[in-house]
């Protein structure tokens, strides 16, 4: 009778142990689903900005201002701190 009893505690255990090892694995598993979700979400985010960032690398800033007398653009020297026409 005891040997029957220790069987049924050690069957218990055993199954406790597989669903343990059960849970432990699913929740590794989702964890790792929801990084590799994430990485690949980020890393979409970042070929948007990589695309963005060299639209606006390639913009060159116009100098000067429009003057609106001759419709010409006007730069001042900061040597001779004069009006200078640029184009």
């Amino acid at each position: 009778m005891a040997k029957n009893c220790y069987l049924r505690k050690n069957k218990r255990n055993y199954i406790m142990n597989n669903l343990q090892i059960i849970a432990v694995g699913t929740l590794i598993s989702v964890t790792l689903i929801e990084s590799l979700i994430s990485n690949i979400k980020l890393r979409k985010a970042l070929k948007n900005k990589q695309t963005a960032g060299t639209v606006i690398a390639q913009y060159i800033p116009q100098r000067g201002f429009i003057d609106y007398k001759t419709g010409r653009r006007v730069d001042i020297d900061p040597e001779t701190k004069k009006e200078v026409f640029v184009d």
